[in-house]
């Protein structure tokens, strides 16, 4: 299966934050992560965000879910939701890279239920 991550609302270094903390991540060393830089399209002003993609079998994406729960609560942010940077979860399953789910949520809670969820659908 293939996942890409993105931040949407973040500040310019987040991502790297986001990609240094799974790469330091021991159960995740043998994941190749990718950076994807989303081309910017006609008419669009400025860069569309960029994502992290890799492909991770169904024994490591708990390591990966577990690991993106603890990057979100170390965050510490305690503003509201609505102005926390907000992490979409796009999983794709089918080899024309169709994408059959799209998640994206701004608090540890939530981050948590959406990747308990998406563990769900694999078992």
């Amino acid at each position: 299966m293939k996942i890409a991550l993105r931040l949407v609302d973040a500040g310019a270094g987040e991502l790297e934050a986001l990609e240094d903390w799974l790469k330091a991540e021991r159960g995740l060393r043998r994941v190749v992560i990718e950076r994807e830089h989303a081309p910017t399209k006609p008419g669009d002003m400025g860069l569309l965000t960029d994502c992290l993609q890799f492909s991770v079998d169904a024994g490591l994406f708990g390591v990966l879910a577990q690991s993106l729960i603890d990057y979100w609560r170390s965050r510490g942010d305690s503003g509201p939701a609505e102005e926390r940077p907000a992490l979409r979860i796009e999983r794709v399953d089918a080899p024309d890279g169709t994408k059959t789910l799209t998640v994206e949520v701004r608090d540890p809670e939530s981050v948590e239920a959406a990747l308990r969820e998406l563990r769900g659908s694999l078992e």
